[in-house]
């Protein structure tokens, strides 16, 4: 029989301590293991503790570099503004005698009133939300939206309006042909010696819906509808 040589590994330190531990008392061996154990628990927690250290340092320089671009962000924003309102401040100086703040609050309101007079007239979604719900709300009748001839803003705002009242349900004819001089909106009974049902109605419905509208006259012939009584809302110019 051949004799077969097997090379064992040499024995590491672990292997030689834990012998050692192997020949002691039980109980001496279940103490030394606990104490092993309590101290890699001390020095993982140590680790645990000081890598939650290290990420709460990190966090915290993040944060100052987050709130210093705020910072820049804002300034920079408010040098623009300044920049912008520069100068709105000279022409309210130099357009009225008052404090500088109230100087530009009187600008403002000007400018305000400027855009106002200028810019078409449009049924905002409230309006419209307003004058559908209420005049779907109410018995339905015949309305012709006239509108001045040769005047495209009073045509647009005269069909945005004759869209919803006929959506609501009413019977709406068009007209773009009204030769009279009317301002704002009104309603008109028209070739007729009384005011014709729906009249008020129609009037109330809009003033609810928060467009201004007064009750006009406008002269005869002035809109080609022929000789029949009608009810109009009138489309005149912005003013």
């Amino acid at each position: 029989m051949s004799d077969y040589i097997i090379d064992l590994p040499p024995e590491s330190k672990w292997d030689r301590f834990w012998g050692k531990i192997k020949k002691i008392h039980p109980g001496v061996q279940a103490a030394i293991v606990a104490g092993i154990f309590s101290l890699a628990g001390i020095w993982l927690g140590y680790q645990l503790q000081e890598s939650g250290l290290k990420s709460k340092v990190i966090s915290l320089e993040e944060l100052s570099e987050k709130q210093d671009k705020t910072i820049r962000e804002k300034t920079a924003e408010i040098q623009r503004l300044e920049t912008l309102l520069a100068p709105f401040r000279t022409l309210a100086l130099q357009r009225y005698t008052d404090p500088e703040p109230e100087a530009l609050r009187k600008l403002a309101h000007r400018i305000s009133e400027i855009e106002s007079s200028v810019s078409p007239r449009h049924l905002n979604t409230k309006q419209q939300k307003a004058l559908y719900d209420i005049l779907s709300s109410l018995p339905k009748g015949n309305i012709i939206v006239a509108s001045r001839m040769m005047d495209g803003e009073a045509k647009d705002y005269a069909l945005q309006l004759a869209n919803i009242i006929l959506k609501s349900g009413w019977d709406v004819g068009a007209n773009f042909m009204l030769a009279d001089d009317i301002i704002g909106v009104g309603i008109c009974s028209y070739k007729s010696p009384k005011k014709l049902p729906k009249h008020d109605l129609i009037r109330d419905a809009l003033i609810r819906a928060g467009i201004n509208c007064k009750d006009v006259s406008i002269r005869d012939n002035t809109v080609p509808l022929g000789q029949n009584p009608a009810l109009l809302l009138v489309i005149g110019r912005k003013q």
